[in-house]
């Protein structure tokens, strides 16, 4: 009927590990690195601070991750060399997709290609390897809203505060 007001209902599902402990949705952070020390720091970080964290160790498991149905990540930290399945190839194929193209991409690499070419692939910034949690912290946050941290006997938020990424301290450069 023109003029009247209606109303509908939508509701969102996510996986249970995307929810925090009020049942809002948590920014899925996904991780794509083969040196799994790092990507293992790198997760466990942003878990602790409340994100919820999807991880691959190379381009190939990360389209395999993308391909599947449902959460779809909010921010990717990408390694752009890797065996099995680079980076750009991970870049190529999500900027094709249209579900995925506007989901930001960080590149993580020990020497960044220039940034004029980082811009034209649609990479929206780099991380500079090794780099400290607060570096990380810092990208993670300028495309994502800080999350709840999680709660955990004995450990402290800012526990790595100024310490670098863990695995970051023996990742070779590349």
């Amino acid at each position: 009927m023109p003029g009247s007001a209606q109303t509908f209902g939508l509701r969102l599902f996510a996986h249970p590990e995307t929810r925090d402990n009020c049942g809002m949705a948590k920014p899925i952070v996904f991780v794509v690195d083969d040196q799994k020390d790092l990507r293992d720091s790198i997760s466990e970080e942003l878990e602790e601070r409340g994100y919820a964290i999807m991880a691959a160790p190379n381009g190939d498991g990360a389209l395999a991750l993308l391909r599947k149905k449902g959460a779809r990540p909010s921010l990717i930290l990408l390694d752009l060399l890797m065996p099995g399945g680079d980076g750009w190839q991970v870049v190529e194929k999500m900027k094709a997709d249209p579900d995925l193209r506007e989901v930001p991409i960080v590149v993580m690499s020990a020497a960044p290609p220039g940034e004029t070419m980082l811009k034209a692939q649609g990479v929206a910034a780099t991380l500079a390897k090794p780099f400290t949690i607060e570096e990380l912290l810092f990208v993670v946050t300028r495309f994502l809203p800080v999350a709840a941290p999680e709660k955990s006997a004995g450990k402290s938020a800012d526990k790595s505060a100024g310490k670098p990424a863990a695995a970051a301290r023996k990742a070779p450069r590349r």
